[in-house]
């Protein structure tokens, strides 16, 4: 009975940790748009530069592309041409953040 306990015990703890993984508590669009600049300054800047228009590396414009944030998140999450995918490093509310940031960069 003991370990039939711990067993489901640890399995909670597990499953609130999973869910609690960002850590990060967005209550309204601004602070998405925040965090989603916050994420962009970690691992985009460096190809599509400070406005989005920067074009390093062979990366798209972004101040010029007319997708909606659920395609921004899908090449996000897959990557495409020579953008690496970012599932692996960031979560769905990450992405979804940096897609909002990357949408308010269109022009």
């Amino acid at each position: 009975m003991k370990l039939k306990t711990y067993i489901l015990v640890v399995t909670c703890i597990m499953i609130y940790a999973s869910c609690q993984q960002s850590g990060v508590q967005l209550s309204n669009d601004t602070d998405m748009l925040k965090y989603g600049q916050s994420l962009y300054g970690r691992h985009c800047i460096s190809c599509h530069g400070d406005s989005g228009d920067a074009m390093l590396n062979n990366a798209t414009n972004l101040t010029t592309i007319k997708k909606d944030v659920n395609d921004i998140g899908d090449v996000i999450f897959h990557g495409k041409n020579s953008m690496p995918p970012y599932k692996e490093l960031l979560g769905e509310p990450e992405i979804r953040a940096v897609s909002l940031y990357c949408k308010s960069l269109q022009k």
